[in-house]
């Protein structure tokens, strides 16, 4: 499970400035939900609002590679294909808080 800065004091933001997809808060507990590690909820953050795996490497200082291979991982742990699936997923997730 994700070990958040806030939890720790720091008030690090989560969710990229530029995406106004959804808040910290409600991306604390979709990564709660899906039992994300801190890495995989970075990256996976990052593929939502739009970005390419080099723009993610580039962004948490990692390689392409890394950035697919934790991206690999998500698609294994979470039983979905392409990040079109990821997608649809984590919108269900966030939907389902409504409910």
């Amino acid at each position: 499970m994700a070990n958040f800065g806030a939890a720790s004091g720091t008030a690090e933001r989560l969710v990229p400035e530029d995406c106004d997809l959804f808040n910290d808060r409600e991306w604390r507990a979709i990564c709660d939900r899906l039992e994300l590690s801190s890495r995989q909820a970075e990256v996976v953050v990052r593929v939502i609002c739009g970005q390419g795996d080099r723009a993610i490497a580039n962004s948490l200082g990692i390689s392409c590679a890394t950035v697919r291979a934790h991206l690999h991982r998500v698609f294994e742990t979470l039983e979905v294909n392409d990040r079109v699936s990821l997608l649809v997923l984590v919108f269900r997730v966030l939907r389902s808080f409504d409910r």
